[in-house]
């Protein structure tokens, strides 16, 4: 069995489960399941900022039930292969992936965009401070108010602010790489810590790579750096590599 032949099989299933997270967990997160009415999730939760304040939901979706189960899954992941949930299984980051093969004219991450990275640090300390507040819910500890009460109050106009964003990072993803994942998703961030402690790394020794550059041009993020938290461990240097080099290996295990 030609190592070509292996590549191409590798590839498959990487598109395989993709695709599979995006038909499954794409309608969950923006309708709240999988179907065509809307009943939670990102277009359909009564509360402005979904995903979070489900425990106490009026209205639970599918996806309030598998939240548990699902979250456990991204921090087993994350243990153990770093941000794989963004590469491979998050339906944001999949549809972008998707999109980005749009055969058009693409544009390159540059310092103007560079630093809208800031962007991603402003959301996670939002998003930090609603689950703060979500965990004093949880335990009784108060009700309902500060800036979920405020969120509340101009609800109509931050759902036209989410479906405007949503659409704005839609278009973008034609044109340049994840702009969600690069510059808002708060999740990302968070995650991106996981790479420097993950149980499992990708080795590349340098007596045997052939420079071909295959790993490179398939890199999305411009990261050739397993360890780099800009890495989305989406496994495509590994599947792109042509001398078959690349190995996954357990950290501070030799041979």
């Amino acid at each position: 069995m030609g190592l070509s032949y292996i590549r191409v099989r590798f590839k498959g299933i990487l598109l395989l489960v993709k695709s599979a997270s995006l038909l499954y967990l794409g309608p969950m997160g923006a309708l709240g399941h999988i179907g065509s009415s809307v009943t939670g999730g990102l277009f359909g939760c009564p509360f402005n900022v979904p995903f979070i304040l489900c425990h106490i939901c009026p209205a639970p979706c599918t996806f309030s039930i598998i939240r548990p189960w699902l979250f456990g899954i991204i921090l087993v992941s994350s243990l153990l292969f770093g941000r794989i949930f963004c590469g491979l299984l998050c339906p944001a980051g999949v549809l972008s992936d998707f999109l980005h093969r749009v055969p058009i004219r693409k544009i390159k991450p540059k310092s103007v965009f560079r630093r809208l990275i800031l962007l991603k640090y402003g959301t996670l300390i939002l998003f930090l401070y609603l689950i703060s507040e979500a965990v004093l819910v949880l335990f009784g500890l108060m009700p309902v108010k500060g800036l979920w009460s405020l969120l509340m109050t101009y609800r109509e106009k931050l759902v036209l602010l989410s479906i405007l964003t949503t659409a704005i990072t839609l278009v973008s993803s034609v044109f340049f790489h994840r702009p969600w994942c690069r510059y808002i998703c708060p999740m990302s961030t968070i995650f991106s810590a996981s790479n420097r402690f993950s149980l499992f790394s990708l080795e590349r020794p340098h007596e045997a790579c052939g420079e071909c550059n295959s790993c490179t041009a398939s890199c999305s993020m411009e990261s050739l750096d397993f360890n780099s938290p800009d890495c989305i461990r989406c496994l495509s240097c590994y599947a792109s590599c042509e001398k078959g080099v690349s190995m996954l290996k357990i950290k501070g295990l030799k041979g």
